[in-house]
């Protein structure tokens, strides 16, 4: 129950990390004709997620963009001791590695 409780915060760091990348593009940007485009919006499937140590768990996200912005996106978690994640597709997966709290 604990190793659930300590695990529970991790998509809802991921969803606000998810949140400054898609404000990053939104509100500070300045761009010519000649740019490409930026990120309007990041919405992920699931807010919060509890993992138990060596359980699996995704989540899909989608990136909006203006114009032809790319659409690809990168993942770390802050410690790796605690859970590890990956991206698959358009899913990033969490793998519970040990009891604790990390941004993802």
């Amino acid at each position: 129950m604990k190793k659930q409780k300590s695990l529970m915060k991790i998509c809802s760091y991921l969803l606000a990390g998810a949140m400054v990348i898609s404000g990053t593009g939104i509100s500070g940007a300045t761009y010519s004709k000649a740019a490409k485009g930026f990120v309007k919006k990041v919405t992920l499937s699931k807010e919060t997620v509890k993992i138990e140590k060596g359980a699996k768990a995704k989540i899909k996200v989608t990136v909006k963009v203006s114009g032809k912005a790319g659409k690809k996106f990168t993942v770390k978690s802050a410690d790796n001791s605690v859970v590890k994640a990956q991206i698959k597709g358009k899913k990033v997966v969490l793998t519970g590695v040990d009891d604790g709290n990390t941004t993802v």
